[in-house]
């Protein structure tokens, strides 16, 4: 069974400082790190304000947590 990890699941503006990548998560009308890992990283890149730059900061955040292998790639 696979563990939940409870930062997933706490709201973004509590575990991110950057501006940019707050401005994209309200663009997208996320709420936590767990809705945004269910998007296969193609259909991330697709998405208003959501470059490689954005994917690059939430790798950094993942990686931060020990979770940068929960981004799809399907």
């Amino acid at each position: 069974m696979e563990m939940v990890q409870p930062v997933l699941f706490k709201p973004i503006r509590e575990i991110v400082s950057s501006n940019e990548f707050l401005d994209m998560v309200e663009c997208n009308n996320f709420n936590n790190l767990h809705e945004i890992v269910q998007i296969p990283v193609h259909k991330l890149l697709q998405l208003p304000n959501f470059g490689y730059r954005m994917l690059n900061e939430l790798i950094t955040i993942l990686e931060k947590y020990g979770l940068e292998d929960m981004l799809r790639e399907d």
